[in-house]
């Protein structure tokens, strides 16, 4: 997370779960491997690999120019759209119920239930701004101290 006295790159977190992430390493790892028969097909899958290995989702922070830029990030290039604000309100944590159903073979099915935290931004004119989520509030809390300390707020929790 770069930060200096007027911009912040906040890195939110990965654009693929760790799933794609491992079938990133292994599309990686078969094109090196297919490099030594297959010149045309090698270069593909390990750009594909290095695609998913590198995507992340970002907000970019300029407190002079008073912007935010809030982007999708693939080889390290940033693309999404600017959007400006006059001031910051707070930052604050709410808390979702969520549920998963997963089915067997055998029809089977079971009910995944967990709380996941989810951190905003609110500016002043009433926006709100997703910032990222955690199954580990403490985790989260920890994560937002860099938006915290740039923004001079407190971070509330709307949990307890």
């Amino acid at each position: 997370m770069g930060m200096n006295n007027s911009k912040l790159n906040f890195k939110s977190e990965k654009l693929f779960p760790w799933q794609f992430q491992f079938v990133g390493i292994l599309s990686m790892l078969a094109g090196v491997v297919i490099s030594l028969t297959n010149l045309l097909l090698a270069p593909i899958l390990i750009l594909i690999g290095i695609l998913i290995l590198t995507a992340y989702r970002g907000i970019l922070f300029n407190a002079s120019k008073r912007v935010y830029k809030d982007y999708n990030s693939f080889l390290g290039i940033q693309i999404g759209t600017e959007s400006s604000y006059e001031s910051v309100e707070k930052i604050y944590i709410n808390a979702s119920n969520m549920s998963q159903t997963i089915y067997s073979r055998a029809n089977n099915k079971a009910i995944a239930q967990y709380e996941e935290y989810n951190a905003y931004l609110k500016f002043g004119d009433g926006t709100k701004l997703f910032i990222c989520s955690s199954k580990n509030k403490s985790k989260l809390i920890e994560k937002l101290g860099v938006l915290k300390e740039f923004f001079q707020l407190e971070v509330m929790d709307n949990t307890i």
